[in-house]
């Protein structure tokens, strides 16, 4: 019978999965260290990398992501600022939508662009006419692509 195994031969491991097990490591952290934003956002963001480097090859495209990222916001923005949510279509009827202050919620509706996002968001929160137009503004460069 012959045996496979070599001790003397290295395991291969993909360099991808580094980002996958930083994935993990920042969103336990986030959790059972309340750690909150400071590690859970870049969970998302090393989990979809590495998902979709393992998927297709070719990293973190647009056709990729499962989510819509918007950036460019602090700490003085109103908490009902969407940081990412589902791109639309995504989920039948229902949207999942992490904020500002690191609370994820999920909505029921007919969410076909960004911008209907956005102003469902618009109409249920409590942003003030720049934050309105930011929100608009990134919702239609979103939908643009």
């Amino acid at each position: 019978m012959q045996d496979d195994y070599n001790p003397a031969t290295p395991a291969t491991v993909n360099q991808d999965s580094g980002l996958a097990i930083t994935s993990m490591i920042c969103g336990i952290s986030s959790i059972f260290l309340c750690l909150g934003l400071l590690t859970g956002i870049p969970a998302i963001i090393c989990g979809h990398i590495a998902r979709g480097k393992a998927n297709s090859g070719d990293g973190l495209t647009e056709d990729t992501l499962s989510y819509v990222y918007f950036g460019g916001f602090t700490e003085a923005d109103s908490v009902d600022t969407p940081l990412a949510f589902d791109k639309p279509g995504n989920h039948e009827r229902y949207m999942n939508i992490l904020f500002l202050d690191g609370h994820v919620k999920g909505y029921p509706g007919n969410f076909n662009t960004c911008s209907d996002v956005v102003e469902f968001l618009i109409s249920n929160g409590d942003f003030d006419t720049s934050e309105k137009t930011k929100l608009r503004e990134k919702a239609a460069a979103a939908d643009s692509r």
